[in-house]
């Protein structure tokens, strides 16, 4: 039984830090991908000043908490807030944007600190992906580009530009599907929408919207951890548990009744 429970414990483990790695590289890559080449003009600028705020509500928070700790390490607003609750991002600081961009490393960035509305507490300081450059969308997307990531794209309309990743795969004969979108407002370069989806067997473990507010929209968006969830991830404990305990069984019933030798 202890070795049902270590096999399970380590098979949980291992779950869990594959999806934590999995949200922080594609957090990272969304912002910091190698180009497949180099640019040496642009006409990137600022749509927004130093000083600029913007309202933003946390529209839903299914969070599995066995690893959900571990993604607010990396994101603390997630945990700052409640469903339903709303902060200010007030930009902080905005890099000069060079005459001449060669590589990722050198885009611009912003920072920005979010302030929880309700008490005006700072739960996050130097948030750096809620603004970006504006007024040269095809330099940015060939900055930003991360095909090399299974299941990414970029998307852009007429008014928004953002990064998508959609992709399936399958751990302990489960099913795992990921999505994070992130939105961009091509006005001002402010963020429209951040969502992190991660299903399990075909339940949602983690899934996460971050919107900029406007009149009208609503503050909670309907979602909640489902029981099929639970059962899912329960079911590889107990299956390398059964497993164990029938070989146990087996090894007890051949001590106390042991087979007779031929002859």
């Amino acid at each position: 039984m202890l070795m049902g429970f270590q096999v399970s414990r380590f098979l949980s483990m291992k779950f869990r830090l594959f999806c934590i790695l999995l949200s922080v590289t594609i957090l990272v890559s969304t912002i910091n991908a190698v180009p497949i080449r180099a640019q040496t003009n642009h006409s990137l600028q600022w749509g927004v000043d130093v000083g600029y705020e913007a309202r933003y509500v946390l529209q839903r928070k299914v969070l599995d908490p066995s690893f959900g700790s571990y993604l607010t390490d990396y994101a603390p607003f997630i945990a700052g807030l409640d469903v339903g609750q709303s902060l200010i991002a007030r930009v902080t600081h905005l890099d000069p944007i060079p005459a001449l961009i060669n590589e990722s490393s050198q885009m611009p960035r912003s920072n920005c600190t979010l302030i929880r509305m309700n008490d005006s507490e700072v739960i996050m300081e130097d948030m750096f992906m809620l603004v970006v450059p504006v007024g040269d969308w095809s330099f940015t997307s060939e900055m930003s580009n991360f095909s090399f990531f299974e299941g990414a794209s970029i998307v852009e309309t007429d008014d928004e530009w953002g990064t998508v990743i959609d992709t399936t795969f399958v751990f302990a004969l489960f099913p795992v599907s990921v999505y994070m979108e992130m939105f961009y407002e091509k006005t001002n370069g402010t963020m429209k929408n951040i969502r992190m989806r991660v299903n399990f067997g075909g339940n949602d473990i983690t899934d996460l919207v971050f919107a900029k507010w406007y009149p009208g929209i609503p503050l909670i968006l309907p979602g909640e951890i489902q029981l099929g969830t639970i059962i899912a991830v329960a079911l590889i404990g107990v299956v390398g548990t059964v497993l164990t305990l029938f070989g146990y069984r087996r090894y007890r019933k051949r001590k106390a009744f042991p087979q007779k030798s031929g002859g």
